[in-house]
């Protein structure tokens, strides 16, 4: 029921009531009408006082259709419907957690259990939630417990290197976004808020020479840009969870970014941008680089020209090109940032595209494939396409 239904039932009863009050009231008054028959007059004015409040209230608790107030608008219908399908999409990577808080797509588990963490925020759950803190809390432990304690890292039990750098820079993300949300477990946020400042000096450390990163423990000539990006809102998060993170560190990614840039201001051609060893076209290296100075241009102020050149490259060839949301095997990877982009852009028609698009592939048993780690992207995608929250600057 909405507000202005439950309003208008709230003046509709009052309206019944103080006719029934004052009519009672009169009719037990001394009547000195000339007409002879005096308690005839009175029932028929009685009629007459309450007939509109006594049928306008049998419309508003019977639900006939003569109520405007009463049919459901069609954005209504539609919010209730994208609320039930994200229920059953959180539901199944409840039901797919291990015991121990862990979702296993790749061999450790840290980097689908701390998207699958951060998709549980983006909807609203928190660990105090009804339904679903249980399952954010127990992510949070397990990410907490999976930090090596003689580097400092997280997802060194991932299969492959450029699993381990994703794993570190999503579970710092989820860990320092969660961090202020747990009110139960002092001893967890203690040990959380202990962690979070050697999370964030691994990724310092792992920056190269122009200021982002690659997909490999040691620098090389090419750039990771959704691993730079990640790494980018990890830090920021880091810093408003009240732990220092040093601006020249975020000033050195938007000076290796402007490095990149051609003249029209898009990612260079020549510049070699890959996400998870392949090669990124230009466009989708761009978004990243966009939604990457975006998030470091509104967490501190500075920037914004070099956002802003970037985001109108992207945002000219975004809608144009309507390319296949998941033609290759990084897409439901960037899927997020798109929407992201979308969102801080006010990208209206393909942020439509990207919703309707993404909802397409859901199952019938809630999923994306069958997959936690699809899952959680989608959700994610989703959950920054209705607003929620951007994810660079997760509440």
């Amino acid at each position: 029921m909405n507000r202005r239904h439950q309003q208008s039932r709230k003046v509709t009863s009052a309206c019944f009531v103080g006719a029934s009050a004052v009519s009672v009231l009169w009719f037990r008054k001394p009547f000195t009408s000339p007409c002879k028959d005096s308690s005839g007059s009175r029932i028929l004015a009685l009629v007459v006082v309450l007939a509109p409040a006594w049928i306008s209230a049998c419309r508003m608790h019977t639900g006939r259709p003569e109520d405007a107030c009463q049919t459901p608008s069609k954005e209504s219908e539609a919010e209730v419907l994208i609320d039930a399908r994200a229920t059953s999409a959180l539901s199944f990577l409840k039901e797919s957690q291990f015991r121990h808080g862990s979702w296993r797509a790749f061999s450790g588990g840290t980097l689908t259990t701390s998207l699958c963490g951060l998709a549980f925020l983006v909807w609203g759950q928190t660990p105090s939630s009804l339904e679903f803190g249980d399952t954010v809390s127990a992510a949070a432990r397990f990410l907490e417990g999976a930090a090596d304690p003689f580097s400092g890292w997280i997802g060194l039990s991932e299969g492959s290197q450029w699993h381990q750098m994703y794993a570190h820079g999503y579970a710092t993300l989820f860990l320092a976004t969660v961090c202020p949300m747990i009110r139960s477990d002092k001893y967890l946020t203690d040990r959380i808020h202990d962690l979070l400042p050697k999370l964030a000096l691994r990724i310092v450390q792992a920056q190269s020479r122009q200021g982002d990163w690659s997909s490999f423990w040691q620098p090389h000539g090419s750039v990771d840009m959704l691993l730079t990006t990640v790494f980018v809102y990890a830090l920021i998060a880091v810093r408003r969870a009240g732990h220092d993170v040093a601006e020249t560190d975020l000033n050195r990614v938007l000076d290796s970014i402007v490095h990149r840039q051609g003249v029209d201001g898009g990612i260079s051609s020549e510049a070699t941008v890959i996400v998870y060893q392949t090669r990124l076209p230009r466009l989708e290296a761009s978004l990243l680089a966009s939604c990457a100075t975006g998030a470091i241009e509104q967490a501190g102020g500075f920037g914004a020209w070099r956002s802003s050149t970037l985001a109108s490259f992207v945002k000219e060839r975004l809608v144009e090109s309507k390319a296949p949301l998941f033609a290759h095997s990084y897409s439901f990877d960037i899927l997020p940032y798109r929407a992201e982009f979308a969102l801080h852009s006010a990208n209206g028609e393909f942020l439509e595209y990207l919703h309707a698009e993404t909802w397409r592939y859901q199952e019938r048993n809630g999923s994306w494939y069958s997959s936690p780690h699809e899952t959680a992207l989608a959700l994610l995608s989703l959950g920054v396409c209705n607003g929620f929250v951007r994810l660079g600057l997760a509440p």
